[in-house]
């Protein structure tokens, strides 16, 4: 006997669905419990009776050890592994736009470019993000001061 399926990965926050038949039951049980085949519940931990239809939704970045009471021997057990969900965001410290909370670089990076940024300007470069004081502009009239 076993559950099906027995390994959950997933994202902190998601819900898990346990739909279960009439002679089995899930508790949750700490590592050693689990690896050794016992059936003692962890204090505080989640427990779905016999026959229960139920949801577990992680709220820690943790992995979950579960069995059923009756046929832990028999080798009915299982694991919920949640991990922190993906952070998407630019994981380059040397850029414009770095985001340290990122965990997935998503390929956004905005570099320097340094160049003129003033679109009046008679050099005004489009690509550039940084002024560079390089601008320059063209004058009108009499320059000369006498």
């Amino acid at each position: 006997m076993t559950f099906s399926p027995d390994t959950i990965v997933c994202d902190v926050g998601d819900t898990i669905n346990f739909v279960l038949g009439g002679s089995h039951n899930a508790v949750e049980v700490n590592d050693s419990t689990w690896l050794a085949g016992g059936n003692t519940p962890i204090t505080g931990g989640f427990s779905f009776g016999f026959g229960a239809t139920g949801m577990y939704i992680p709220d820690e970045c943790h992995t979950f050890y579960y069995v059923c009471q009756p046929h832990v021997s028999s080798g009915m057990k299982g694991v919920i592994i949640a991990d922190y969900p993906p952070v998407f965001g630019c994981t380059d410290s040397l850029s414009l736009n770095y985001d340290s909370l990122a965990t997935v670089d998503d390929a956004s990076c905005i570099y320097p470019i340094y160049g003129c940024t003033d679109s009046l300007a008679l050099n005004y470069d489009s690509l550039a993000n940084i002024d560079d004081g390089s601008c320059c502009y063209s004058l009108y009239g009499c320059t000369d001061p006498g």
